[in-house]
């Protein structure tokens, strides 16, 4: 047989293999739809009532009327069976929802606050995870009352770990997200940041876990029942059940040979034991936004920025350029408070306040409010789970802006944004709108200042230029003030007032645009400007 015959007769086959794990899926998951389906409904679908004691019908054959026979006390088996799944799933959905709400909260915790939180949340999680689940439930099972209730309890309190690891893993990777730093910037505080970007994103793999968890919990409640530590009569549950019916078999059928459960009073058990805003601070004196004299910027003794003396001023466009690594974005990020685990020395002054003093609260309220951050992708600064008028609404009424709608209305207007785009997600939005969106939430805040850290190089020339004409525009109306980061001389030649050039975390250069950009002094100066196309 050739080999273009082989690969003809393989095809098929090959075309069939993935229809057979679909079929099996599929089967699964109408084989437990229809067990929930019969737990649910099990009031309408059992024949008789859940205890409903014939003694003259005890351990009868399954037959037209009793389809699975009877109990050792004449309840009808197949009644039995329907309304312990009730109490089974009843059971599943209360540990699993303890579980995780305890799980998720403690991890999300430790993931997003880091440090010693997460130190001590993540130890107290090892030591409840270094013993087997059934054990400890076990162990605390017998030290409480026989009861359905005792079982949540017991089977919760060794589950919330699981969810705990999990969700610190995927909460400090979603910390570390753009959107994320853009809530910071805008002085959100991080319990709102958790709760409306950390937390929904980090419930996808919490889900899924909960779904594969549900048949194991419902093995562990069903084996603690059988041990005569869970549901007792006459509630109807499997794990009771299938004691009840091995003691039956036990009694009745082959006199002693199979094991009995534990009886609740033969010694298993064991006996129990005893925002309003505040006010804002003045503007700096002399019109000056941002005041910057002797910036140093270390991590672990490196320095990595040192920024002698900046100054901006209302309505006064600075540029900061140099190629990559130069320090440039850790000098903007510094301004507001941004750097964390940093070294950071110096006088820093922002709309009047002093970064380097200042507390936490009075960080959050210029940030965002009065000093804005721009970041050079949008799009993955924004949460996707969030349309982008819900995002400006929930920041306006943060810093609690008066008639949020109108404010919101007029700063998308400035930046020559359709009102429509606030129903939108940012994943419907294009690179051009997400930025000019993003100034547009600067405007609406009432900012001072914009600090942009890029904003135009993952744009084409043509959006570029449209970015670049807003913040123009919004200089000349509103007294704007623009700190801005790039690497692009020729954008800065239009737009920047004054010029700073790094180079290796320190400042080369300085000066007027027109002298700095023309006339340069410095040789670093003169190579980026001999590197333009």
């Amino acid at each position: 047989m050739s080999t273009k015959e082989q690969t003809q007769d393989a095809q098929p086959l090959r075309r069939t293999l993935p229809r057979v794990p679909d079929r099996f899926a599929a089967f699964g998951a109408v084989l437990i739809v229809l067990i929930v389906l019969a737990a649910v409904l099990a009031p309408w679908l059992a024949p008789y009532p859940a205890d409903d004691p014939r003694p003259l019908e005890r351990l009868m054959e399954p037959s037209v009327a009793h389809w699975f026979g009877t109990d050792q006390v004449g309840r009808d088996v197949l009644t039995r069976i329907l309304y312990g799944g009730r109490t089974s799933l009843f059971i599943a959905v209360a540990v699993l929802a303890v579980s995780a709400v305890v799980g998720v909260t403690l991890g999300v915790t430790a993931g997003y606050a880091g440090g010693w939180i997460r130190d001590v949340i993540m130890r107290v999680t090892d030591v409840f995870l270094a013993f087997p689940a059934l054990l400890l439930s076990l162990a605390l099972a017998v030290v409480l009352q026989p009861s359905v209730n005792t079982v949540i309890l017991a089977i919760a309190a060794t589950w919330w770990p699981w969810y705990t690891r999990l969700s610190a893993s995927v909460a400090a990777s979603i910390a570390t997200r753009p959107y994320v730093d853009a809530a910071r910037c805008l002085g959100v505080p991080a319990p709102l940041i958790v709760l409306r970007h950390v937390l929904p994103n980090s419930l996808t793999p919490v889900l899924v876990q909960i779904s594969l968890d549900a048949g194991g919990v419902i093995l562990t409640s069903a084996a603690l029942s059988y041990l005569g530590l869970g549901a007792q009569e006459p509630t109807a549950e499997w794990g009771a059940d299938g004691a009840a019916g091995a003691d039956a078999v036990h009694h009745e059928l082959v006199g002693g040979h199979l094991p009995r459960s534990r009886d609740p009073g033969d010694g298993v058990r064991v006996q129990r034991a005893g925002r309003g805003v505040a006010q804002r601070a003045r503007p700096a004196e002399g019109g000056q936004v941002i005041e910057v004299r002797d910036l140093r910027v270390s991590y672990g003794g490196r320095p990595v920025a040192e920024v002698p003396e900046l100054d901006v001023a209302a309505g006064e466009s600075v540029a900061i350029v140099g190629e990559s690594g130069s320090g440039k974005s850790t000098t903007l990020l510094s301004l507001l408070g941004l750097t964390e685990h940093a070294e950071v020395s110096g006088q820093v002054k922002v709309c009047g306040v002093d970064v380097m003093t200042a507390s936490q609260k009075a960080l959050r309220e210029l940030r965002g409010a009065r000093a804005a951050l721009v970041m050079q992708s949008p799009q993955a600064a924004l949460s996707p789970a969030t349309r982008l008028g819900t995002l400006m609404r929930r920041a306006l009424r943060l810093h609690g802006r008066d008639d949020p709608e109108r404010a919101m209305a007029e700063a998308v207007e400035a930046v020559l944004l359709d009102p429509a785009i606030l129903r939108r997600y940012p994943h419907e939005v294009s690179g051009g709108q997400a930025q000019r969106f993003a100034i547009a939430l600067a405007i609406a805040l009432g900012a001072e200042v914009i600090l942009a850290d890029e904003p135009t190089s993952a744009l084409d020339v043509t959006v570029q230029a449209e970015v670049v004409g807003v913040l123009r525009r919004l200089r000349a109306e509103r007294g704007l003030a623009l700190l801005l980061v790039s690497h692009d001389l020729a954008l800065v030649s239009t737009i920047a007032d004054r010029v700073l050039v790094m180079k290796d975390g320190a400042v080369v250069e300085s000066g007027p645009a027109a002298r700095v950009l023309a006339e340069p002094s410095h040789p670093y100066t003169r190579e980026l400007l001999e590197a333009l196309p």
